[in-house]
């Protein structure tokens, strides 16, 4: 494989885990890559400016990141409230006006964020899951690759591995579980999860919050069915972008050093 394209797997390849020795591939982007895209957002891209199309995207993105921090600080610590304040502070600091202005400016768009959160609370309520795990890491030396999932949740007896959507409904969401639970099995055996789960939270309710959550037991026919395509959309991702020795090829972050201090500059302080 030449140089260049080594460069222009990378560029398409994206987000990658490691744990320090070798690389692993995001479950993501490994879908994002091997699943075709929808005809429907084929037409969009093509049907708006590329500006705008670039500007929803982000502006959606953002948002979605937003609200899985504070879920985030929310589930690993409980006495913690969210007010109005707070959240404005947060969109401030990670949003551009550009991108609020999405949402028809600041208050609409803190609006938005704080109804997604509202939906969370409601879901948490009406099933009371017990948080085993927040945005947990995962990857096995068994495996090439790797990713993070929103919520390790027990519900009842049943351990479910569950990922957070503040966007549409899709089927491919299950891969990504599904993925994301062979990993956690193979870390706990002895906390296997029998289920994976979408939960998707929404923010156009107009009198009370609302959600979406469905689940997929592991061990049922559609729950084989999707890992074993999984299993086999991994041996066409290594065909395409495997080295002949199983390995990936990658450019490694730039690592600064464990110390660091000034060099090639004198002092004459004359002045303190």
């Amino acid at each position: 494989m030449t140089k260049n394209k080594v460069q222009q797997v990378m560029s398409e390849l994206g987000r990658m885990y490691s744990n320090g020795t070798r690389p692993f591939f995001s479950v993501t982007t490994i879908i994002n890559k091997m699943f075709p895209t929808e005809p429907f957002l084929i037409k969009w891209w093509k049907t708006n400016p590329s500006i705008e199309t670039d500007r929803i995207l982000k502006a959606k993105g953002f948002m979605g990141t937003i609200v899985h921090d504070v879920l985030d600080k929310m589930k690993t610590d409980l006495s913690f409230i969210v007010d109005w304040e707070y959240m404005e502070t947060m969109i401030k600091q990670k949003m551009s006006p550009f991108y609020i202005e999405f949402y028809g400016g600041l208050d609409d768009c803190v609006c938005t964020a704080m109804k997604y959160i509202e939906s969370y609370i409601a879901w948490g309520e009406s099933y009371t899951p017990k948080i085993v795990g927040s945005e947990v890491r995962l990857y096995h030396e068994q495996y090439d690759w790797a990713g993070t999932t929103d919520d390790v949740l027990q519900i009842n007896d049943d351990i479910i591995i569950s990922d957070i959507k503040t966007g549409s409904m899709n089927d491919k969401h299950f891969y990504q579980g599904v993925a994301y639970a062979i990993l956690w099995n193979a870390l706990y055996p002895k906390l296997k999860c029998s289920s994976v789960a979408v939960l998707y939270l929404k923010s156009d309710f107009k009198t009370k919050p609302t959600f979406n959550f469905k689940t997929l037991e592991l061990n049922s026919a559609k729950g084989t069915a999707i890992a074993n395509e999984w299993y086999k959309l991994m041996e066409l991702f290594r065909l395409r972008y495997a080295n002949a020795d199983g390995s990936y090829t990658y450019k490694p972050r730039y690592r600064p050093s464990d110390s660091l201090r000034l060099n090639g500059i004198t002092q004459d302080l004359i002045v303190k």
